[in-house]
C-alpha cells in the first residue's frame, strides 16, 4: 500500500511540474508575442509621425547670433506650453524618440496607460521645453530593455509634433524604487528614461542633459 501512494505520490508531482512547465511556457510565449507586437506598433506610429514631418516646411538651425532674423519657434517664447498633439492610429503622440547607437527609434504617446505603455514609450512628465522631460516604456527587447546598453556620452534625440530637435548626451543610470516618483521628476537632469527591472521590482533610469542650448529645428532637406 505504501508502494502505491508513494508511486501515486510521484505521478501527482509528476504531472504537477509539467503543468508549471507548461504553464511557464506559455508565459514566455505570450510575452514574446507582446513584445512583437508593441515593437511593430511602434515602429508603424513613428514611421508615421515621419511621413507628417516630412510635411514641415524646411527647417532651420538658428544660434544666438541670428535668433533675432528668424520666426522664433512658440517653445522658446512659450517654454511651459504643452507639448503639441498629433493622432497615429488612434494615439495621441507627442513625438519620436531616437537612440542611434541603439540603432532603435520610438513613437513617443502623450498619456502613460498600462494599455498605452503595450503599444510604444509613453511620455511620464514634463517637456523638452522645459528640460524635464520622463519617458516610459514595458521592458520589452522591442522597448526599452536596451537602455541598459546605453553609455555615458551617448547620443539620444527628440523630435516633437511641430519637428523642434532636441539633442541630449547621456550622463548615468541608476535604479530607482518604484515609490521614489518626487526624485523621478523633479530632478536636475533634461531628459530621464526608465524601465521596470527583470524582476519588476524597481525602476532602471538613464539620465540625459541637453546637448546644447540652441534652437533647432529639423532638417527636412
Amino acid at each position: 500500500m505504501d508502494a502505491k501512494r508513494k508511486r501515486l505520490q510521484g505521478n501527482i508531482l509528476i504531472v504537477i511540474g509539467l503543468v508549471l512547465v507548461i504553464a511557464a511556457l506559455v508565459i514566455v510565449i505570450m510575452n514574446v508575442r507582446n513584445d512583437m507586437k508593441a515593437g511593430s506598433a511602434s515602429d508603424q506610429m513613428a514611421s508615421e509621425i515621419h511621413a507628417g514631418l516630412d510635411e514641415l516646411t524646411p527647417a532651420y538651425s538658428a544660434g544666438p547670433g541670428d535668433i533675432d532674423l528668424v520666426d522664433i519657434p512658440a517653445y522658446v517664447k512659450f517654454p511651459g506650453m504643452e507639448l503639441p498633439v498629433g493622432q497615429i492610429d488612434g494615439m495621441s503622440c507627442v513625438g519620436i524618440l531616437q537612440l542611434p547607437t541603439l540603432d532603435k527609434e520610438f513613437a513617443i504617446i502623450s498619456e502613460l496607460t498600462m494599455e498605452n505603455l503595450g503599444y510604444a514609450p509613453c511620455r511620464y512628465h514634463g517637456t523638452p521645453y522645459m528640460n524635464n522631460l520622463v519617458i516610459a516604456a514595458h521592458n520589452f527587447y522591442s522597448h526599452f530593455t536596451q537602455i541598459r546598453n546605453l553609455e555615458i556620452g551617448d547620443k539620444v534625440t527628440f523630435i516633437d509634433m511641430d519637428g523642434n530637435v532636441f539633442d541630449y548626451t547621456v550622463e548615468f543610470s541608476e535604479v530607482l524604487d518604484p515609490y521614489e516618483v518626487d526624485e523621478m521628476i523633479n530632478s536636475e537632469w533634461d531628459l530621464s528614461l526608465f524601465t521596470c527591472t527583470f524582476d519588476s521590482a524597481s525602476r532602471f533610469t538613464v539620465r540625459l542633459m541637453r546637448a546644447d542650448s540652441t534652437v533647432n529645428i529639423i532638417d527636412i532637406g
